[in-house]
């Protein structure tokens, strides 16, 4: 059995996850680098946990304009993404 998903990020922000009737699961983009922070992140993190779908979310690393050095980009994804984990 396979499963349905998407991937989305700030440029989706006004996207309404619970309209998705065909996604199992949502990939949201949580972090970039080591100071961006997906501004609709726990917007589409929440929707998704609320519409009972399969939640995911990755880091952008290197992202242009925050690169960092691998740990502290690793640290601050830890740090955006925590409190999603802790559900």
């Amino acid at each position: 059995m396979g499963l349905n998903g998407i991937d989305i990020s700030s440029w989706q922000e006004d996207l309404v996850v619970s309209k998705m009737t065909t996604c199992d699961f949502v990939i949201v983009k949580a972090t970039g680098g080591k100071g961006y922070k997906n501004s609709a992140f726990t917007k589409h993190a929440d929707a998704t946990l609320a519409a009972g779908k399969l939640l995911g979310c990755y880091h952008y690393a290197r992202d242009r304009g925050y690169e960092g050095s691998a740990e502290d980009e690793a640290d601050f994804f830890i740090a955006a993404f925590k409190p999603r984990s802790e559900e």
